[in-house]
């Protein structure tokens, strides 16, 4: 007798195996940056030459400000970001691509693009719809 494994853990799987193709040969990973720090990148580079306070680093994560803190200062280290003292509240910080970061950024975005195309060339027009529509469903659910 087989035993199908259960759908959560079947979707769980799928997850992971998506998220390690896209990541998997980007300009991130041959850059030594793991995922968090690109998914950093990516954030402070989301609004264009706009520095983010930390605070907002964090909330665009989804993770604590003290962890978008190392992210941040991670990326400094590395010559992707600099950080700079809000000129509106002394006690904040705004943290910024660099130049090179907002490149990488850009051809992290382009990877992604280029992936997600293949990736989805499996289904029809009609299919990749209803699935994005059923991926943002799932991600605007509020309770876990």
């Amino acid at each position: 007798m087989v035993v199908e494994e259960p759908v959560e853990d079947r979707f769980v799987e799928a997850l992971c195996v998506l998220r390690a193709r896209i990541f998997e040969g980007s300009p991130a990973e041959s850059s030594g940056l793991t995922p968090a720090l690109a998914k950093a990148l990516l954030a402070i580079t989301d609004g264009g030459e706009r520095h983010l306070r930390v605070r907002e680093l964090a909330e665009s994560l989804g993770i604590k400000e003290s962890s978008a803190s190392v992210l941040a200062d991670r990326l400094v280290q590395a010559g992707l970001a600099n950080k700079k003292p809000d000129p509106v509240d002394a006690r904040a910080l705004l943290v910024g691509a660099s130049s090179s970061g907002s490149k990488l950024a850009e051809a992290v975005r382009l990877h992604r693009r280029r992936i997600a195309r293949s990736l989805m060339e499996v289904l029809s027009r009609e299919e990749s719809q209803r699935l994005l529509e059923y991926l943002e469903k799932m991600g605007k659910r509020e309770e876990y």
